[in-house]
């Protein structure tokens, strides 16, 4: 917020991207992580599953909270219990998602689906199952959320995700930037893209 009031005191163009503001007088371009993760946990209700946990990301970040918020609107939308077993917390990266699904996969009533927050973390809880004998996606589902190519790239199972539009979010970011410096938007705008579901290997 500082960064954003010391470039609007001195009166230049200003968008944020990839955080949605509602206190701040500045445009800015986001995608719908609540409605992406609840894509996610949908799928895998679809797909039959009951027992479903989450990795969340670093909950300091507006991204990790909106995933975790999407995860558990998606488990009450569909009449599933919560449960604080099943909630693990991570930090995006695959370290943590490492230590989440050993503790997971420990629990005597096991999950037979993860959500991870991002691509990263699901390519470290499908480790750690292989690591275990546990076939995946037969005995157990993950999901990642970005299409991250870097981290899928370390998957030996194609990972199922949740993409992001990053290409289109920067598109529009630098439109919107373009229009308020031209002077054609005159007012505050907030843009929140959708994201898509795409069905791989390890669900």
């Amino acid at each position: 917020e500082e960064q954003v009031d010391s470039v609007l005191e001195r009166d230049v163009p200003c968008v944020i991207m990839n955080y949605l503001t509602k206190d701040l007088p500045v445009s800015c371009v986001a995608i719908d992580n609540i409605g992406g993760a609840m894509k996610a946990v949908d799928y895998l209700v679809k797909l039959g599953h009951k027992r479903i946990a989450t990795i969340t990301g670093e909950l300091k970040s507006q991204v990790a909270i909106d995933r975790l918020n999407g995860y558990i609107k998606a488990l009450e939308k569909n009449k599933i219990e919560k449960k604080t077993s099943y909630i693990i917390h991570g930090d995006f990266g695959r370290d943590s998602a490492i230590n989440a699904a050993k503790e997971l996969i420990k629990l005597k009533q096991p999950p037979t689906a993860i959500f991870s927050a991002s691509d990263e973390m699901a390519v470290g809880a499908i480790q750690v199952a292989i690591e275990n004998g546990i076939n995946v996606p037969r005995e157990l589902s993950v999901i990642g959320f970005d299409d991250n190519p870097f981290a899928l790239n370390f998957s030996s199972i194609a990972v199922t995700t949740i993409r992001q539009p990053s290409h289109k979010m920067a598109m529009v970011a630098t439109e919107t930037l373009h229009n308020i410096i031209t002077g054609k938007v005159k007012v505050n705008k907030r843009i929140i893209l959708p994201t898509e579901l795409i069905e791989r290997a390890s669900c």
